[in-house]
């Protein structure tokens, strides 16, 4: 049984070099647009965080945050969407989209788990420079606001990762709209949109709209909760909720996405 799981284990980090060095030769056609995206997602970046500078010109904090912690929460929820998107949501965006050209029948052909295909098969470089320097950033303003043990640290990055894996998870099930909904282009920047929302202290928000943003829409697993667990002012119940949400979220979205799978008709029949 071990040597059986090692044998996968080794085959598919064999098909995702692949893919990587796929990707990279993809990327290395197009130097220049490959150099542009890069300076215009890292000029983005600063525009943000000048921004929240400004808007702490006149106030203190925000629902009790004050500007660094604001700053941390901005370059979580970057980091948060920069690694999505770099390494699944446009081969998850290709697959789905896939289905009105009629390619999701060669998809199908493939001999290897169809979530790993569809989620691992394209990778963005141009938004790994930019994940680089969101996490030098994120060092630079945790040490501003405090010195943290490392179990802090690993709690932190423990919820995080659950909150990434919830996101990728909800926007998996999203795309699978479009066996049943064709035409429906929008969903990346709507959950883009969604994602954003984790970019103010989930505190800031009030009654359902809190309720919604936590549990629904758990925009406060990305940013807020896992921060405060850095910070030292997380509770457990918010580690367990997000890791009983990112196991919802997942196999949600894959009973979703077989479901859609099943009442494909072949671009062929």
């Amino acid at each position: 049984m071990l040597k059986i799981l090692i044998y996968k284990l080794q085959r598919y980090l064999r098909i995702y070099r692949s893919f990587f060095r796929f990707s990279l030769m993809q990327t290395l056609e197009f130097r220049t647009n490959f150099l542009f995206r890069v300076i215009l997602s890292v000029f983005w970046l600063l525009i943000t965080l000048f921004m929240i500078d400004i808007i702490f010109q006149d106030v203190e904090a925000i629902a009790g945050w004050t500007k660094n912690e604001v700053y941390l929460l901005t370059i979580t929820i970057r980091l948060a969407k920069d690694i999505l998107a770099a390494f699944v949501i446009d081969g998850v965006k290709y697959a789905a989209e896939s289905v009105e050209r009629g390619g999701f029948d060669f998809i199908l052909l493939k001999p290897i788990n169809l979530r790993f295909f569809v989620s691992f098969f394209w990778i963005q470089f141009r938004d790994i420079p930019r994940i680089l320097l969101s996490a030098v950033l994120f060092i630079y303003f945790a040490n501003k606001v405090g010195t943290f043990p490392f179990l802090n640290w690993t709690l932190f990055l423990v919820l995080f990762s659950c909150s990434v894996i919830t996101f990728y998870s909800i926007f998996y099930g999203m795309k699978a709209l479009n066996f049943w909904l064709v035409r429906l282009w929008n969903l990346k920047d709507l959950h883009n949109q969604f994602m954003s929302i984790g970019r103010l202290p989930v505190y800031a928000y009030r009654g359902g709209w809190r309720f919604l943003f936590t549990y629904l829409i758990p925009a406060a697993f990305l940013a807020t909760f896992p921060l405060e667990f850095l910070f030292g002012r997380g509770s457990w119940w918010k580690m367990v909720m997000g890791v009983f949400l990112m196991v919802v979220f997942y196999f949600g979205s894959g009973m979703v996405f077989n479901k859609g799978v099943k009442e494909y008709s072949s671009a062929s029949s």
